[in-house]
Parts: C-alpha cells; structure tokens; sequence
C-alpha cells in the first residue's frame, strides 16, 4: 500500500476525508525506527479490515537524517500497510514560546521530568495537538516508556478526549533490549552493558514476590555490577511505582506495579520498565489488558486507555 502525505494541516485535512474508521493513530515523537514496527501492526490489527492507521511522525533523531531518512520512513510505513502519514513542517505544530501548553503536573516533575516539566509537557502538547488535526478513534502507544503512557492516559481523561489509548509492547531484539534506534547505535562493547536494564528488570519481577525492596535491591546489583564494567553504564534512576500514582510504593505495598529504570552507556540513554507484582508469586509480572502479543519475555504491560465517551 501507498501511504497518502501530508506535510501541512490543509494537506491533512484534505487528506482525511478518503480514510476509512476507525482510525487509529501511531504518534511517533521521536524517530521512526524499525522497533515502531511492533506498535504498527497493533495499530493495523485494532483498525480492522475497515480502519485506517494514520503515522504522525514529529521530530526525533536521524543519525542518517535528510532525504534517506525520509525514504526509509516511507518505506517502513508502506510496508507495513498504513492509511496515511502526518509528517508535518516545525510551523504547522510547533508555537512560540508563551503560548497555551499542557502541563503535565507533578508526575511531569519526577523520573524523566524531573530537571523540569518542559519536556514531558512538550510532549503533551504536540500529542494533544496532533489529536485534534487527525481526531483518531484510538491512539496506540508504547509501554516502555511507562511514564509518557501514564500521563497520555491522564491528559485524555482529565480534558474528556474521545480517543481510546490503547498499550502495545514495545518490539525487543533477542537479547532483550529494546529494538530502537538508540539500541542500533550501542558498540559491542556497550551493548553488553546495557544488557543489564533488562537483566535488573528481570530480576526484580523474579525477587518481588518478597517485597518492593527486595525488586530494588535485587534490580541495583545487577545495574551495580554493570557500573564497573568498560564503558560503565551509568544508573540516573530506579524506583518501583504505583500504576495507580505513578509515587514510589510504599512499605508494606502489595499488588501490581511497575518498575523503571534509566540509565546512560556510551552517551547513548536507555529508558525501561516492567510490571511486576509485589508480594505475588514471582514471574513475568501481572498482565492488566494490553493489545497485542508480548514481546521479549519481560511482560511489561499497560492498560486500556477510557475511551470514547
């Protein structure tokens, strides 16, 4: 298939009357990158024989930038059936500083906010405005970053959206880290080091059936172990949260949660995260409704977004 598109809100608007419903989004405010793949063919999958999926593709990194990166990008999209792409210019999204933005309140401020909301409120305020050109049916967004999931699901229920979000599981290589862009970059030598955030993920699903501290811990001496390793990598955060919150747990906490950690080898940053259940048996960690299949045996999961209201 052909993709349609569009690179200004009239070529958009003109484009949206030809797509079928439900339309389903995959916003991608970052760099397109072969572990997108995975949160597509949700999109495809949730759209149905009748819907349309819709790319909205804003900013990101592009090692190879330019003319081939917007090849390859077209590409992967027509290989992988979608409706139509959102590609649009820095002025049709983008305002001056001062104007109307979302702020993402105090989960905004901790964890990957915490040297300020203006990132994670960037984030936001491009989604929610890329909700109100393309006005999909469902959203699909990737669970590894479970912060940047958790405020998309409160931002649409805190403003009414009518737009379900709907949790896929990010894509991961066979090794476990995540399939993205960053992963490719990794040396060999890094590459082994990162090796421990899905290692320390795993462990504390393992040990969280004795307690949220006893994840920590068990987690903290894998990462521990690959701080001495060359390159190190670089511990920024770890913490177990409520789902329900987004605080770290408290002692004596017990149900489903959520464990996340960040980290930084050979400047190049990872960012993930897993469900686990503290206090439970021990396992792959509990499995609140998410769409799609599991990918890479970490069972990092998210939840149904409200919906249409």
């Amino acid at each position: 298939m052909t993709p349609i598109l569009a690179r200004t809100r009239t070529g958009l608007a003109a484009a949206r009357p030809a797509i079928g419903r439900p339309v389903v989004l995959v916003p991608v405010i970052d760099a397109l990158d072969d572990g997108h793949r995975a949160l597509i063919r949700v999109a495809r999958r949730y759209a149905g024989p009748a819907g349309s999926v819709v790319v909205a593709l804003v900013g990101g990194e592009r090692p190879d930038g330019g003319e081939h990166a917007a090849e390859r990008d077209f590409a992967l999209c027509a290989a992988e059936d979608v409706d139509l792409m959102f590609v649009p210019r820095p002025d049709q999204l983008i305002t001056a500083p001062g104007r109307v933005t979302v702020d993402p309140g105090r989960v905004g401020r901790v964890f990957e906010g915490s040297g300020g909301p203006a990132d994670l409120g960037g984030y936001l305020t491009v989604l929610l405005r890329i909700f109100s050109l393309i006005r999909p049916d469902a959203a699909v967004i990737g669970d590894r970053d479970a912060q940047r999931l958790f405020l998309v699901r409160q931002m649409v229920a805190d403003l009414d959206l009518p737009v379900t979000i709907v949790a896929a599981a990010d894509a991961r290589d066979q090794d476990g880290l995540p399939a993205s862009g960053r992963s490719a970059r990794l040396s060999a030598a890094e590459r082994a080091a990162a090796l421990a955030v899905p290692r320390a993920l795993l462990a504390g699903q393992r040990a969280a059936a004795d307690g949220a501290q006893a994840a920590l811990d068990r987690a903290r001496a894998e990462l521990d172990a690959a701080a001495a390793a060359r390159p190190p990598l670089v511990t920024e955060y770890l913490a177990v949260v409520d789902p329900a919150t987004f605080e770290p747990v408290r002692p004596g906490f017990g149900g489903p949660a959520i464990m996340l950690v960040a980290g930084a080898v050979g400047g190049i940053r990872l960012i993930d995260s897993a469900w686990l259940t503290v206090g439970g048996r021990p396992g792959r960690g509990s499995t609140p409704d998410r769409f799609g299949d599991r990918q890479g045996g970490i069972g990092m999961i998210g939840q149904r977004g409200r919906g249409r209201r």
